[in-house]
């Protein structure tokens, strides 16, 4: 009985400290490594961030560049308009628009060949010749003032380029719609604009002279072609 008892005893002091050793267990939690989380979590949010960022200011930097580069094309080459009585002309690769400010030819590097420096009061002077390199132009001037002026501080109401004067030069011009000297045709001239207000073909000569007219004398588009080129442009638009 004792011996029963004894082991008894035995067996239930053995469950109590298994019990108490679970429940000790038990009651103690695993600490939690936040601190070493956070600071890695932390170290790739900022990882992220940083090629994010980079990426963002790489992508913005190429656009820009693209932008930049887009306009300097546009303003070296420029943008005819359609419409042939906006009275433009693409030279060398410049857009010119009749009337214009000398100062606009000055700048661009035309220098005049004549010996003259200023334009009388109310002058208007026909064909005057300037030069860029080898490249010459025929400007018609004009001083609408009451008072002598400079001519690069006059007007431009008319320009004539010719390709007969022109052949060293390289010389290109181009007129809305893409009628291009030495290029385009009588046929493409029409196509493109229309029946001229005039045209006179010279068989023998192998020349043909076209008119786009709104008035008479003075705000007028002339073509000449050679062998069914285009050879010659004058542009005329004067409000005097």
């Amino acid at each position: 009985m004792k011996k029963e008892l004894f082991v008894k005893g035995c067996i239930f002091l053995m469950l109590f400290c298994l019990t108490g050793c679970g429940a000790s267990d038990a009651g103690k939690e695993e600490p939690v490594v936040t601190e070493e989380v956070t600071e890695e979590v932390t170290e790739d949010t900022e990882e992220i961030t940083e090629d994010v960022s980079e990426e963002q200011d790489t992508e913005a930097s190429a656009v820009t560049e693209d932008t930049a580069k887009e306009e300097a094309v546009t303003q070296d080459s420029g943008e005819l308009s359609d419409d042939l009585f906006s009275y433009q002309i693409s030279i060398n690769g410049e857009i010119y628009q009749v009337p214009m400010d000398m100062e606009t030819l000055v700048e661009r590097g035309w220098e005049l060949e004549e010996d003259m420096e200023e334009l009388d009061a109310y002058t208007y002077y026909p064909f005057c010749t300037f030069c860029n390199g080898d490249c010459e132009i025929q400007v018609n001037m004009l001083n609408e003032a009451d008072s002598p002026k400079p001519y690069r501080e006059c007007r431009a109401v008319g320009i004539s380029v010719c390709l007969y004067y022109n052949d060293k030069g390289g010389m290109t011009f181009i007129l809305p719609k893409g009628i291009q000297s030495g290029v385009s045709t009588v046929e493409d001239m029409k196509a493109a604009y229309g029946e001229p207000t005039n045209l006179s073909e010279y068989e023998e000569e192998e020349m043909a002279i076209a008119d786009y007219e709104i008035e008479w004398g003075k705000k007028v588009i002339s073509f000449t072609f050679v062998e069914n080129k285009l050879n010659q442009i004058d542009i005329k638009n004067e409000d005097f």
